[in-house]
């Protein structure tokens, strides 16, 4: 049984099994923001563990195609393809973070299932169509993205 390990801000360490959370959930797109740790200094371990733990959460299996919106220089996108095989899209509104985002995974090796784009958040779909992808997720991009009208 493949287990993995984390630790809340406010408790212990706690173990899940990865293969009943994945059994648990559909198969369904889900979109789940995630908050950062802590608002303190964190290991690029703990990081992992975070992305690990999401990726299990909403079901991330190798060979699906997962959407990062607002994935910065994609330390989150190159973690979860690592761990689950999958292929990740991100997509950011800024130039010379997918810039770094793709030198990075060029040189972490993973291009062959990494990518970034330039994009607008709220167009999606015009950029790359209807249920193109099956999972997104988003760190702190969306919160960033809102626009108030009046």
């Amino acid at each position: 049984m493949e287990l993995l390990s984390y630790t809340s801000t406010d408790g212990p360490t706690r173990s899940i099994s990865v293969d009943s959370t994945r059994e648990r959930l559909s198969s369904r797109p889900y979109v789940l923001p995630v908050s950062p740790v802590s608002d303190g200094m964190v290991s690029d371990k703990q990081l992992a563990r975070q992305e690990h733990y999401l990726a299990a959460q909403i079901n991330i299996r190798p060979g699906m195609k997962v959407l990062d919106v607002g994935c910065g220089v994609g330390g989150p996108a190159r973690e979860i393809a690592r761990f689950t095989d999958a292929t990740i899209i991100g997509v950011n509104n800024n130039d010379f973070q997918i810039d770094r985002a793709t030198k990075k995974t060029a040189k972490a090796g993973l291009s062959h299932r990494v990518s970034f784009q330039k994009g607008d958040f709220m167009k999606l779909s015009e950029t790359f169509g209807e249920n193109s992808f099956d999972a997104s997720k988003s760190r702190r991009g969306l919160v960033k993205t809102v626009k108030l009208t009046t």
